[in-house]
Formats: C-alpha cells, sequence, structure tokens
C-alpha cells in the first residue's frame, strides 16, 4: 500500500528556549485539532478525560478543545478589523459583518434569526461552511508548516495554549482526516520546543498506522489504535515503554512495532464522559447539544463499503440501560435537555429498551441518533421512540434499488424502507437519509430507482445527505475488490481513500455526474434549495426539531 503521509522536514532548532517536562509531574492534556464546526463538545477526549481521571486519580487531565479556540480566534479577528487571510472572503465588510451576526446567533443572542427565519439561518450556514475553515488556517498553509515552511502563527499559539498547562504528556485526537495536518503541525511545534512525549489516536487511526508513521516519527512517540481508554493508562502507567501494550504502536530502531487492540466485551467500563473543563456556553448552538455514546462498533458489521466499525473490531460494545439513564438524569439537573447519540448504529430492541428506561425515568429530553430502516421499527416503537424525545433518525438508506443493497450486504429490503419512512413521519419523528452514488456496478437506472424512492417519500423526508462511493482501505470491499468487478485501485491524495475502475456499471466520472446532475432534486427536500442542510449541522437541527412547536410547515 503506497504511504499518502505528508512528506517530513525535520524537526530543526526553535528560536525560543525548550521546556523541560518535569519527570515526577502526572498532567495530561488532551487536545481536540482544528475540524471544521464547533457546535458542541468533543466527545472521544471527554471520555478519556472521566475515564483516565478515575482509573489514575494520582494524574491531573486536562481538556483542550482547540477547535473551538480557533473559532473564537477567528471571530476576535474579524472583531479588532484585522486582515483575514482568505482571497477569496465575501467582499468587503459586509461578509465579516454577516459572519460575526452568524457567530452570534449561533450562540444565541437572536433565537428569533435561528429559529424563525429559515432565510438567514441558511445564508448563515452557507457562510460558515464555504468560508470559516479557510479563514481561520488554510490546509496550504498547515502544509508549508509542516514541510519546514512558515508555521502558522494559529498553531504557534495554540502550542502555546498546550504547553501553559505543563503537561508530562499530550494526547492529540484525530476523528477526521480534516484535522490530520493542523494535528501533525501542533506536533511538530510541541516537540520543537518541549521533550513532552505525544500519543496520537482517535478512530482516524482505524488502520494504516504503518503508512502514516513515515511522516510522523519525528514527533509522535505513540500512536493508539483502538479504543483508547486502557492504552493511554497504559502508556501514562510507563508499561508501554518497555513491553507490548495492547492497541498501542512505537517506533523502534525505525521500525513500527504495533500490539493489536483488545476490545471489552461492554461499554460501561469506560464510564461517563468528563465535560467539566468545557464551558458549553461558548459553542456555536443557541442551547447545548451533548454528544454521547451508548455502543461502540456496529451489530451488522457487514456492509461491504464501511470501514467505522474498524475502530473496535467486529465487536459491539454497549453501555448498560441503567447507566444511560443515570447519566442523562445527571445532565438534565444541570439544565441540558438536548443530546446527540453518535453511536454508528443502534438496534430497534436497544431503541425500545432505552426509551421505556427514558419514559420511566420522567425525563423530558429531545434526541437524534442514526439507525438501519429495518422492518422492526414498526409503529409501537416508533411512537415510543417519539414519546421518549426522538425528534429525528438519520437512516442509512443508501439505495433504492434491491441489488444493490444486496451488493452492499445492508440487510435491508426496499418494502421494508418505505414502511420505515412513512410511519416514523406518521408518529412525529424526521427523517433524514444517507444515500450513495456510483456504487461498483450500479447503473444509471439503479441510481433513478434510490431517486424515484425519495420522491415517493417526498412528505416523508426532511433532508438528504448524500455523497460518492469512496473506497476505503479498511472496508470489507477493499479486501476483496473482484467480488465487486474493481480494478486498477489507485491511492488518492486523501489518506487512506483509493480511486478505481470498474468492469460494469457507471465510470466514475458518470457517477459523478450523475450525482451532480441530482443536486437540486437532491436539495430540494431540505426547508431550503440549499446545499447547506447537512450532517454537519446536525446539532442545530436537533435544536430546531425539538421546540414544541413546529418550525417547518
Amino acid at each position: 500500500m503506497a504511504s499518502t503521509a505528508p512528506p517530513v522536514a525535520s524537526p530543526g532548532q526553535d528560536a525560543r528556549k525548550r521546556i523541560s517536562v518535569d519527570p515526577d509531574a502526572r498532567r495530561l492534556v488532551l487536545a481536540y485539532p482544528v475540524h471544521s464546526l464547533a457546535t458542541s463538545p468533543p466527545l472521544g477526549v471527554c471520555q478519556l478525560k472521566g475515564y483516565v481521571q478515575r482509573a489514575l486519580p494520582d494524574w491531573t487531565v486536562k481538556v483542550l478543545d482547540l477547535n473551538l479556540e480557533a473559532h473564537e480566534d477567528l471571530f476576535e479577528r474579524i472583531r479588532q478589523k484585522a486582515t483575514l487571510p482568505i482571497s477569496e472572503f465575501p467582499p468587503g465588510t459586509l461578509g465579516e459583518i454577516a459572519l460575526s451576526r452568524a457567530a452570534e446567533t449561533f450562540r444565541g443572542a437572536h433565537p428569533h434569526e435561528f429559529y424563525d427565519r429559515m432565510d438567514r439561518y441558511l445564508v448563515y450556514t452557507e457562510l460558515w461552511q464555504r468560508y470559516v475553515r479557510s479563514a481561520i488556517v488554510r490546509l496550504e498553509r498547515l502544509q508549508e508548516g509542516f514541510r519546514g515552511g512558515p508555521m502558522p502563527a494559529l498553531i504557534e499559539r495554540q502550542a502555546e495554549l498546550v504547553l501553559h498547562e505543563k503537561p508530562s504528556v499530550v494526547g492529540i485526537s484525530i476523528c477526521y482526516t480534516q484535522q490530520l495536518w493542523a494535528a501533525m503541525c501542533l506536533a511538530k511545534v510541541l516537540k520543537q520546543r518541549s521533550d513532552v512525549p505525544i500519543v496520537l489516536g482517535g478512530t482516524f487511526f482505524n488502520g494504516g498506522v504503518e503508512e502514516h508513521w513515515a511522516g510522523h516519527r519525528h514527533f509522535v512517540d505513540y500512536v493508539v489504535v483502538g479504543s483508547g481508554e486502557r492504552p493511554l493508562v497504559e502508556i501514562l502507567s510507563g508499561r508501554a515503554r518497555s513491553n507490548p501494550v495492547p492497541g498501542v504502536a512505537t517506533l523502534q530502531q525505525d521500525k513500527v512495532v504495533q500490539t493489536p487492540p483488545v476490545f471489552d466485551d461492554d461499554l460501561d467500563f469506560a464510564g461517563d464522559p468528563d465535560f467539566s473543563d468545557l464551558d458549553l456556553k461558548r459553542y456555536y448552538s443557541p442551547e447545548p447539544v451533548l454528544p454521547l455514546i451508548t455502543s461502540r462498533g456496529c451489530y451488522w458489521h457487514r456492509c461491504s463499503f464501511c470501514s467505522h466499525f474498524q475502530s473496535v473490531g467486529h465487536s459491539y460494545q454497549q453501555r448498560s440501560i441503567e447507566a444511560l439513564v443515570t447519566q442523562l438524569r445527571e445532565h438534565v439537573a444541570r439544565g441540558i435537555r438536548h443530546f446527540s447519540l453518535v453511536d454508528d448504529i443502534i438496534a430497534p430492541g436497544r431503541y425500545a429498551r432505552l426509551s421505556e428506561a427514558i419514559l420511566d425515568a420522567g425525563l423530558d429530553i429531545r434526541y437524534s441518533a442514526m439507525a438501519k430502516p429495518v422492518k422492526q421499527f414498526d409503529r409501537e416503537l416508533l411512537q415510543r421512540m417519539y414519546q421518549s424525545g426522538c425528534r429525528f433518525i438519520a437512516w442509512g438508506l443508501e439505495s433504492g434499488s434491491q441489488r444493490i443493497l444486496d451488493l452492499m450486504d445492508k440487510g435491508t429490503n426496499v418494502d421494508d424502507i418505505e414502511r420505515v419512512l412513512a410511519t416514523a413521519h406518521e408518529v412525529g419523528i424526521r427523517n433524514h437519509v444517507f444515500i450513495m452514488c456510483g456504487f461498483p456496478t450500479e447503473t444509471r437506472q439503479e441510481f433513478q430507482s434510490t431517486l424515484d424512492l425519495l420522491e415517493r417519500h417526498r412528505a416523508h423526508i426532511s433532508g438528504v445527505y448524500r455523497g460518492m462511493f469512496e473506497l476505503e482501505a479498511q472496508a470489507p470491499i477493499f479486501k476483496n475488490p473482484e467480488k465487486f468487478s474493481i480494478s486498477r485501485i489507485r491511492p488518492k491524495t486523501t489518506a487512506l481513500l483509493y480511486d478505481f475502475d470498474c468492469a460494469t456499471g457507471m465510470s466514475r466520472q458518470q457517477a459523478r455526474q450523475a450525482l451532480t446532475d441530482a443536486g437540486p432534486f437532491l436539495r430540494s427536500f431540505s426547508p431550503a434549495s440549499s446545499q447547506t442542510w447537512d450532517f454537519r449541522f446536525r446539532d442545530h437541527v436537533l435544536l430546531m426539531y425539538g421546540r414544541d412547536a413546529e418550525v417547518y410547515s
């Protein structure tokens, strides 16, 4: 497999004095690098904080949401009328005023514009998506800084924030491909300026550690693969320095030494996340929306296109319903009522047990989640889910062609999909659906069958998340390409993604064109014909759907 890691410059010398780590200190800093949105706190690092402080009470753990810090830094520069480093920024002062107004609105300053002026809200989200990430720090500047050029001032400032905490270990969580360059630039600056050991982890490292380490070896001491709680405690305890630790990769004599992770049977071992370091009022949502996880992995783990379940192998770890309700009750007591369940998938039976437990506890909450539209989601279950606070489900629909669904090994039936969408809508749950174009061997007519299914259920669907099929290195399809008529696999510039040719069905170019042609139709399912009503703003969507009065006609 060819490496897609960024090329490396040697660490070099920093003009500032290097900081030595106190060998007797026990202070862990967990950093979450720049991403694209900051509507709610990052769950992974908060989960690690809670676990480490319970397992190692003599350690102090500090969570730094550098993504939130970067957003606030941008809007402070706008407030001070600083020049923004982006050539395609909206012309003149009006664009900056609109972005500042968007930030105020997203933080709850103008609730009328958030809840009742969908036209303004959609303008704000479009500005946010088009300009905020680039205005914070451009990808090219990160790449240049990592390769030895001028390091972006944002990264230097964030390194200062980390070092100010006097860490004895720094953990950097990478959950999305977009975070890789910012994370590696941060690791580079930290290594240039201190002796602090650096641990990388997060769902990005489902696999491919050896391929990536070629670009990380000067700046990283450990990479955690799989669930991070137990491996991180082993690292902090010093046992990973001399002994192989499950789920920890190290570099020994310029070679990657990696021990396969071991997964727990359930998720109760991890305990509750600790959000105490983060001020929830600083996030860009009018009301706090907390991310919670009730399970890790996938009970199905057979979809041929999916690599997500690899982060916990083929296991499906679940928290006990009792622990979940206790956690929810504590958050409600603090005034938090909105929750995003970020599980990859939740089984119908688990929804039934969770709904009953929430109702028995008398909790008045609102939540969103993901699921697969199978026949077990009958009217009775969906009604109980709504009564317990479920306000929208993101369904993994993928395709309206039964042949494609079978080839994907989705385990779903088109008739069941249609029945679930109609019933969920009837009981009051908003349906958002994921669809995919360009699955190997898919014809234009089969993609049209997906569009036809959506049209039949236009009245039942409130949003469509669409995308091209991507060949991922850890997905089952990558390991058996012949079954799907795939040939000539080639690495893309994005890590762990591959381009390919297919002997039958639409070519990649034809599939892209088909998705482009369908764009206006797909956008018409949103409250306005906008590209911004997508899954990245699901915290906002939950708040809107969670109101007692209907927001949309």
